[in-house]
């Protein structure tokens, strides 16, 4: 065999081995939202806590800071809003993470017309791992996670709930004695 053969051979497998069989370059990093939590409905025009754990699935440190945004999206459609986002303060050492939130708004006005009311229904806060890619990554697009959030129909009163100081509804001293019961 042929010095330059066997030179262009041994390049391939050293290719192949650095690449590996999935395609993926190894050697930086790769933001991922391992985690999302969200209450299970709210509000329009009324603040929400989001909480995320942005992870660090690559094989090395990212090289600075990032920002998780968080948006909204109606269920079926392709648009979202932004609410808000969080900064990730540290540079995220290979398989490392970090957790944090922050209060964003629900709009007070329909995600998909910009008018009035958001339509009642289910709705989507999406966490998006480095949103503004000033990280360069393996994989681009596995940077965010979903979670489901049921916006309330503003027009209804509000449930009665035990605990609100207020004896309403089907509360009683035996149901909710915080509420209806005489304090000896």
């Amino acid at each position: 065999m042929k010095k330059g053969y066997l030179m262009v051979l041994m390049m391939v497998f050293v290719l192949t081995v650095c690449i590996g069989f999935t395609g993926q370059a190894y050697g930086q990093s790769d933001l991922i939202v391992s985690e999302l939590l969200v209450q299970s409905d709210a509000g329009a025009g009324f603040k929400i806590f989001i909480t995320d754990i942005t992870r660090n699935i690559g094989d090395t440190a990212t090289p600075s800071a990032s920002m998780t945004n968080y948006y909204i999206k109606a269920a079926g459609y392709a648009g979202k809003i932004l609410l808000g986002r969080r900064y990730v303060p540290e540079k995220l050492a290979p398989h490392t993470a970090n957790m944090g939130g922050n209060y964003v708004p629900i709009p007070a006005k329909d995600v998909l017309t910009g008018k009035g009311w958001p339509v009642p229904g289910n709705y989507y806060i999406v966490a998006v791992a480095d949103a503004l890619k000033y990280i360069t990554e393996i994989k681009e697009g596995n940077n965010q996670r979903k979670a489901m959030i049921y916006i309330l129909d503003p027009t209804l009163p509000p449930s009665p709930s035990c605990g609100d100081t207020v004896c309403d509804g089907e509360e009683n001293c035996v149901s909710c004695p915080i509420d209806c019961c005489p304090i000896p």
